[in-house]
C-alpha cells in the first residue's frame, strides 16, 4: 500500500459522515496538506514545519474541530500538536461538539469583519479606519 496523503484520510472520516453539518463537510478539498505525505505531520522533528503548512492554510478551523471531536492524540492538525490539543481537551471538558463550538466562533468572527468592512467604507484613503 503507497503513502496515504493527510488529506486522503480525512475524505475517508468526512465521507462517513463524521464532520458536523456546521462546517463545510467537503473542507480536506481545500486543505493546503492534501498533496503532501502525511509523514510530515506525524513527525516530531518536523513539527515546525507542519505547522507552517497549516498556519494559512483556509480550513484549519475545520480541521481542528475534526481533531478535538476524534480526540486525535498524534500529529499536527488545524495549526495545532497534540500536546496542545491534549491541554485544550482537558480545560474544556464542557465541550461536547468542538465542530459546533468552532462553527459558531467561524461565523462570529465573520461577522465582525464584515461589520468592520462595512464601518470602514465612509473613511477617505487618506483616514484611517478606527474598526
Amino acid at each position: 500500500m503507497g503513502v496515504t496523503s493527510a488529506w486522503e484520510r480525512a475524505a475517508r472520516t468526512t465521507q462517513r459522515g463524521d464532520v458536523g453539518a456546521e462546517l463545510d463537510p467537503q473542507w480536506w478539498v481545500r486543505a493546503r496538506c492534501k498533496r503532501l505525505e502525511v509523514n510530515l505531520f506525524f513527525n516530531s522533528r518536523r513539527e515546525a514545519e507542519a505547522l507552517e503548512v497549516c498556519r494559512p492554510c483556509s480550513v484549519r478551523t475545520e480541521c481542528l474541530a475534526q481533531a478535538l471531536d476524534k480526540r486525535t492524540e498524534h500529529g499536527v492538525f488545524g495549526g495545532t500538536t497534540a500536546l496542545w490539543r491534549k491541554q485544550l481537551l482537558a480545560r474544556r471538558t464542557d465541550v461536547t461538539s468542538w465542530h459546533a463550538l468552532l462553527s459558531k466562533a467561524h461565523a462570529m468572527h465573520r461577522q465582525q469583519r464584515l461589520r468592520r468592512t462595512i464601518n470602514c467604507r465612509d473613511y477617505t484613503h487618506r483616514t484611517r479606519c478606527p474598526g
